[in-house]
């Protein structure tokens, strides 16, 4: 059967006769050959990139479509991501502790505004829309930026785990180097990293040559998209999974009172909903391959996808926010005391971290050794507790 497709196409003069056969017939779609007839000899520009259900005519002018949805999901997780790398970068540079890892999340905070913008972008081309409600031509288009968007999602998603390991790291093995754990982060590090590498290369070298993708007439070869896109979300989803547990485990061990365990791994326990919003992507995205409305089926993907880069930024700062608003609230009352001393008597000495005023309030490092690290009593209700590290300075 399909060699007789094949040789169909072979002897046909339109080129947009093999893009349609190649379409359907790779996704697996039930009606290749009657659409195949349907399409032959139509204008790719206003030919439908899937034969619409009986009594549905195409509707290029005005579809109904996903897009405002995805316009919101995706400027509110972008927006949440920013304010949430400018509060852990704000505080880290006023603790003196700014590193490379902090340099890190905000390269991943910079793919993340390409990888929103481009998102955003492909729904010109029909994403979000009923595929009978797109032209052959706009597919085209779609089907290119999707592999950007593929390749780009990967390079958000290595970095802001690495970082995520690395904080985990600090705060709970920093000065326990030969435990088993410790090596386990790094051995996850390290997995990430070529398991990472591996899918971005497989995502550019899906076709050889690249054109292909998009335009399944050019002769080559191409790898099973399919496979590649659903065993890439499960292990990504499994990754999410093996974060969550590392921190967990590392607080149980810790000789602590029951309640400074829990609040310890509070801390933490917001990447319960990077788990939970990989496994809903990675349902969409089992669905995805079991429709032939793929334009339509595509946007909870990349809604969820959203998500998920979301609750990690989140994961990379909430140790951090505590301290955050101890340092804002203190120099608020600094503020407050120098402008009354200046009122009153004389021009206090700078409020800036680290000068003592006329107040007497101690340096941010307060606590603090070598203003390098954040004791546990910074995270949860003033109690003070040396016996385990929150935050540190590598």
């Amino acid at each position: 059967m399909r060699s007789a497709y094949i040789y169909e196409l072979c002897t046909a003069s339109i080129e947009y006769q093999v893009f349609t056969f190649f379409i359907f017939y790779f996704l697996s779609v039930p009606t290749v050959s009657s659409y195949f007839r349907y399409s032959l000899g139509m204008d790719p520009n206003k030919t439908p990139a899937l034969r619409p259900p009986p009594g549905v005519e195409p509707n290029f002018i005005n579809p109904h479509t996903l897009q405002p949805g995805r316009i919101a999901v995706s400027s509110t997780s972008l927006a949440i991501c920013t304010i949430f790398v400018v509060a852990r970068t704000y505080t880290r540079i006023q603790l003196n502790t700014f590193n490379i890892d902090d340099y890190v999340y905000l390269l991943s905070l910079v793919i993340f505004i390409v990888y929103t913008g481009l998102l955003i972008h492909v729904g010109k081309y029909g994403d979000g829309k009923h595929q009978w409600d797109v032209t052959i031509a706009e597919l085209t288009k779609s089907l290119e930026l999707q592999n950007i968007l593929e390749i780009l999602y990967c390079l958000v998603m290595f970095p802001i785990k690495y970082v995520v390991l690395r904080q985990i790291e600090i705060i709970f093995f920093d000065h326990r180097r030969n435990t088993v754990t410790y090596k386990a982060i790094w051995t996850l590090i390290w997995t990430n990293f070529l398991f990472t590498f591996s899918v971005i290369l497989s995502f550019i070298c899906t076709c050889i040559p690249r054109k292909k993708i998009w335009q399944p007439n050019v002769e080559g070869h191409c790898i099973d998209s399919k496979s590649l896109f659903l065993s890439a979300c499960a292990i990504n989803m499994v990754f999410d999974y093996l974060i969550l547990v590392i921190p967990l485990a590392a607080v149980s061990t810790l000789h602590l009172s029951r309640g400074k365990k829990i609040r310890a791994a509070a801390v933490f326990i917001v990447g319960i909903l990077s788990c939970a919003s990989g496994t809903v992507r990675l349902y969409y995205t089992v669905k995805l391959f079991q429709t032939e409305d793929r334009t339509w089926a595509f946007t909870p993907v990349g809604e969820w996808s959203s998500v998920e880069f979301t609750t990690l930024f989140i994961v990379a700062c909430f140790p951090y926010l505590p301290r955050l608003y101890q340092l804002l609230r203190k120099r608020d009352k600094q503020t407050q005391t120098d402008s009354s001393r200046t009122r009153t008597t004389h021009p206090s000495r700078s409020a800036s971290f680290g000068v003592q005023t006329v107040t007497g309030w101690n340096e941010l490092g307060d606590n603090v050794r070598n203003n390098d690290t954040i004791l546990l009593n910074e995270l949860s209700d003033s109690e003070r507790s040396n016996e385990l590290i929150i935050m540190s300075n590598t």
